[in-house]
């Protein structure tokens, strides 16, 4: 087995797996496993350059970092998308697919 096919299988086997990591959840209308690891925020979500990145004393958001295999959801979102986390309206600011698994960072006015 090759690297690759090996990181895929673990997508499915270890990462995805409800007994280790992941968990059912709605990413945008569809139910998927997937891993959310949810964040608060004091900066800037326009960037992910971190050496743009403004903090700002006060301003909250809440925010989550998505991992879902590729092949579960329709398209990878593009930054600014708007997009629906378990029911929460908010915005990717980033997403990117490694190798089968997309990392999409999440972000939405604190309530």
């Amino acid at each position: 087995m090759t690297f690759k096919e090996q990181l895929l299988e673990d997508i499915d086997e270890v990462f995805l797996n409800d007994e280790e990591f992941a968990e059912m959840h709605n990413l945008n209308g569809v139910n998927t496993m997937a891993i959310v690891q949810q964040t608060v925020v004091n900066d800037d979500l326009t960037t992910t350059d971190t050496t743009k990145v403004t903090f700002y004393d006060g301003l909250y958001a809440k925010g989550a970092i998505v991992n879902v295999k590729r092949d579960d959801i329709p398209k990878i979102p593009i930054p600014g998308a708007k997009f629906y986390l378990d029911g929460q309206y908010g915005h990717v600011v980033a997403a990117n697919d490694d190798e089968g698994m997309v990392t999409i960072t999440w972000a939405a006015n604190e309530l």
